[in-house]
């Protein structure tokens, strides 16, 4: 649950800047069943236990192409937005089917979809409903009827935004005290799904010294544990001034940079940059929340080998430093 929660605070939160850089979705082949049923889980965990949560899956043809974060904080947000109309409990269905799409529909339709075979999603729930006035507003950027500190208004834009993105469409109906149904269509693809998100927990040992750089000690101190516990030789700085001057003093002895991209003082790019002027042969590992392809791109030119985004698994760092390690 731990790590569930820290997965979706980071896929919230890199959906948030995503949708104010305007970036464009990773495009990858996606069961949305698969996507839909993650969803369930975490809400499982999230909301009020009074709320019954339902599924209805019943499509046969599940397979669009996407990004899987974005993808699934549309549904986390339509199932937020639920839960609060729902104070005295209640129930949040979502169900899916295959339609196909016609010309005179896409013509009515206030986005640019395509004729073709889509997948219908209805997240439908039996909470206070909304007023024509108010659903006319809920895609607004920073609308909300949520008090003050309860809400940005941000959710419902970012899914807007996203389902445009997946060149989809996303409709609401809704009456006060009748509840709400947000019915979502996204065009199928035959391509088969891609594997990206099966999680392979086989911890791979190694050997070697890494300088790790990051300004959180809890970060610091949490990587150290697992690199010894992998058979590592760990060294620590707490931000890029820091490791800069260790590169300098003992780069003969490091193996490999394992580094933060934000931190005070100096940052990840800046503090690889001078560490490829002590040493040509420096080798980098980039861990970050969030980072710029720009920023990864120049880095590349400076001894970054690899990029790994928190927060990351102990089996994902063990592969992807027996990866660099190896090369």
């Amino acid at each position: 649950m731990i790590i569930e929660s820290a997965e979706h605070a980071a896929t919230l939160t890199g959906s948030l800047l995503a949708f104010a850089r305007s970036t464009p979705p990773s495009n990858l082949s996606l069961d949305l069943h698969k996507i839909l049923n993650d969803t369930v889980k975490l809400l499982e965990t999230t909301i009020d236990r009074r709320i019954t949560l339902k599924t209805d899956l019943s499509a046969n043809s599940t397979l669009v192409m996407g990004d899987y974060s974005r993808l699934q904080s549309v549904f986390m947000n339509i199932g937020i937005n639920a839960s609060h109309a729902l104070s005295d409990g209640g129930t949040i269905q979502m169900s899916t089917k295959n339609l196909e799409v016609d010309a005179a529909a896409c013509e009515r339709s206030l986005f640019d979809i395509k004729p073709g075979p889509y997948l219908q999603v209805d997240i439908r729930d039996t909470g206070t409903g909304m007023s024509a006035a108010t659903k006319a507003r809920i895609f607004d950027p920073f609308f909300t009827t949520k008090k003050h500190g309860l809400g940005t208004g941000l959710g419902l834009s970012v899914v807007y935004g996203t389902i445009q993105q997946h060149s989809g469409s996303v409709e609401v109906d809704s009456e006060l005290e009748k509840g709400t149904c947000f019915r979502i269509l996204l065009p199928l693809t035959t391509n088969q799904t891609d594997d990206k998100f099966t999680i392979d927990n086989k911890l791979i040992r190694g050997a070697g010294r890494i300088l790790v750089i990051d300004d959180e000690e809890p970060i610091r101190k949490i990587v150290k544990k697992i690199l010894e516990n992998l058979g590592y030789e760990v060294c620590l700085a707490e931000n890029g001034k820091h490791g800069l001057d260790l590169f300098k003093d003992d780069h003969e002895n490091i193996d490999l940079v394992l580094l933060d991209m934000v931190m005070p003082v100096m940052n990840g790019r800046d503090c690889l940059v001078e560490m490829h002027k002590v040493s040509a042969d420096v080798r980098a590992i980039l861990a970050s929340g969030y980072c710029d392809d720009a920023d990864i791109k120049a880095m590349k030119e400076h001894g970054l080998r690899a990029f790994i985004s928190k927060p990351y698994r102990r089996a994902e760092l063990s592969r992807i430093l027996q990866t660099v390690l190896k090369n």
